[in-house]
């Protein structure tokens, strides 16, 4: 029974790869046939790039078969050639990203200097995998309107909007009834890999649209590499530069002022636009490397890079909060007594009597340091004369906090008790992005190619879940937080021709994002700035206030104590080995993911 153990292991091994996906590569294969359909081994196969002029070789099998695998996706001519026929050249065979493409090729007897050029597109077959896919090329991609989301255009976002099969979004979506957060998404064949999120999100992590050359929906059957219980793999490849210096600029403006009013500012008095102006804007570039008289990058050494900036002002206000008057941050109360100021027609009347038979107001403040039993054995206090605080009775720390020249409190717009502050409508008024991205891709010889890319991303944005009031950030004693998303990208691979029938790919990918979500005014020692004693000295104190709104109940929280701060991401490793043996192609592969928080 042991003998058969390592014999088990390989059968497994090697059904089990069979299945191996392409990562954001992908395979030409076919079979050389003559005129009467018998198969000419030795022929020798050239697959070259159009774009880039790289070419890759092979050598047919005994039974006429060749594979070319970890190629990029372009269109290619492939020439095949063979002693005692003419030369065969199959021109403009597009390969898409992730793509096993058969392409069978017929040779006819003659003079190898005889050539023969096939035009018309070939009979072009998917047999090689299981898994059924949607390819998007790179001009259908930037034909399609994708409007800006959470600061850019989405590279998913055409997923969730023109593909069936798909529900909710980007942020949260489902793919074929799969669960959410369970499609995973490549770029560049490894995985975005956030520790936070199972995968399925990108949102605030990923390359700018302006980078993606083509991108497959791998759906069905996926292969082992994606870890087989996947509903959907989304597979998008970058850029690469060619031959020719090519580029692009874009710029994506969206103002109120080019919006139609809505029905209900249409009906009010006084219409108004809500304010939203966001701009995004950048560029991408690519080409050989070229420096005269230094280098000449042309079909060997090539670059693309991108950059892309998002602003965003939605600066727009929506009904009222509530900020403490100038005179009660003063200790003058007095106004508690009028009903035109507190909105409540009890304030200033009479409503009982203490134990003493001295009347009690509404609105009326109690000294507490004068608290005493009355004739029933029932606490009474005296009232503040005026209804007003000596200031030198205030607490030591609530004075440094309402002091403008310390910590202070944002005077209200209106001099009113309630609804004297305009509110801000959105969490998030003011947004900034920048993501740029490096790639580069070196043909070694014609035994290897190295290709590498780097993407570094930057998000920020000031939130606030509590009373929003200009300024932003303020005061201390605002609640306003300030959010940042950092991160970053790196994928680098080899591939290398070991002999004519055995191929390997190596690549590994570093994830790196951060999501901080902080007080604005963390870490400037505030509570020994207001005489707090005995505490970290992080964050200003949050205050919270209660009871009914002329009580004060509806003035909103002050301070934050928010230090949310999720920092990690993940490592990968593939390798992916290619074996032809005469009509078989067999495949074997490893893949290492160790994911962090640090």
């Amino acid at each position: 029974m042991r003998r058969n153990i390592p014999l088990l292991i390989l059968c497994f091994l090697i059904t089990a790869t069979l299945a191996w996906g392409q990562g954001s590569v992908g395979t030409l294969n076919g079979t050389v046939m003559d005129t009467t359909g018998a198969v000419i081994p030795g022929a020798t196969v050239v697959a070259t790039d159009i774009a880039t002029g790289v070419e890759s070789r092979t050598t047919t099998t005994s039974s006429g078969a060749f594979t070319l695998p970890y190629l990029p996706s372009g269109t290619y001519n492939i020439k095949v050639s063979s002693p005692g026929f003419q030369t065969t050249t199959q021109e403009n065979v597009i390969l898409r990203v992730a793509q096993t493409m058969t392409v069978n090729i017929t040779l006819e007897v003659g003079a190898v200097t005889e050539e023969v050029t096939v035009s018309a597109a070939p009979p072009l077959l998917e047999s090689g995998t299981a898994e059924i896919g949607r390819y998007i090329s790179k001009e259908e991609y930037k034909a399609w309107p994708i409007m800006l989301g959470d600061g850019q255009r989405q590279i998913q976002q055409f997923i969730f909007q023109s593909l069936p099969g798909t529900t909710g979004g980007t942020f949260k979506g489902s793919i074929n009834g799969g669960q959410e957060y369970s499609h995973e998404i490549l770029i560049e064949g490894i995985p975005i890999g956030r520790a936070d999120l199972s995968g399925g999100n990108n949102n605030e992590f990923s390359p700018s649209a302006e980078a993606i050359g083509e991108f497959k929906l791998q759906t069905g059957a996926v292969g082992s590499q994606y870890n087989g219980g996947q509903t959907a793999v989304a597979n998008f490849g970058i850029q690469s530069g060619t031959n020719a210096l090519h580029g692009s600029l874009f710029y994506y403006g969206q103002n109120e002022a080019l919006n139609a009013f809505s029905l209900s500012a249409k009906q009010s008095a006084n219409p108004k636009k809500s304010r939203f102006r966001q701009h995004n804007y950048g560029y991408s570039v690519g080409g050989p490397v070229y420096i005269p008289k230094v280098i000449d990058g042309r079909n060997k050494l090539f670059f693309f890079t991108n950059l892309e900036k998002t602003t965003r002002d939605q600066l727009r206000f929506s009904g009222f909060t509530d900020l403490p008057t100038t005179d009660f941050k003063q200790g003058d109360f007095s106004r508690l007594f009028d009903p035109n100021f507190t909105e409540n027609p009890d304030s200033g009347t009479v409503i009982g009597q203490d134990a003493l038979g001295r009347p009690v107001v509404f609105g009326q403040i109690y000294d507490p340091a004068t608290t005493s039993l009355g004739p029933d054995g029932q606490p009474i206090r005296d009232p503040f004369p005026g209804n007003i605080i000596p200031q030198s009775r205030f607490d030591p720390v609530s004075r440094n906090i309402v002091d403008d020249s310390i910590a202070g409190i944002t005077n209200p717009d209106l001099d009113q008790m309630l609804r004297n502050t305009n509110r801000i409508a959105t969490s998030s008024p003011f947004f900034n992005l920048h993501s740029i991205g490096v790639k580069g891709d070196y043909v070694i010889n014609d035994k290897h190619r190295i290709s590498g890319y780097y993407n570094h991303s930057y998000r920020q944005r000031n939130n606030n879940g509590s009373a929003r009031y200009l300024p932003i950030p303020g005061r201390p004693t605002s609640s306003w937080q300030l959010q940042t998303t950092p991160g970053r990208i790196v994928r680098m691979s080899l591939n290398s021709t070991l002999t004519p029938t055995i191929l390997n790919r190596v690549s590994g990918g570093y994830n790196r994002f951060r999501n901080t979500n902080l007080s604005a005014h963390i870490n400037e020692d505030w509570p020994s700035k207001i005489g707090l004693k005995n505490v970290p000295q992080t964050h200003f104190p949050t205050l919270t206030f209660s009871g009914r709104e002329w009580q004060g109940g509806s003035v909103g929280r002050m301070g934050s104590a928010s230090r949310s701060d999720s920092p990690n991401g993940s490592w990968a490793f593939t390798d992916d080995l290619t074996w032809i043996k005469g009509s078989h192609t067999f495949r074997f592969g490893y893949s290492f993911m160790r994911y962090f928080y640090n």
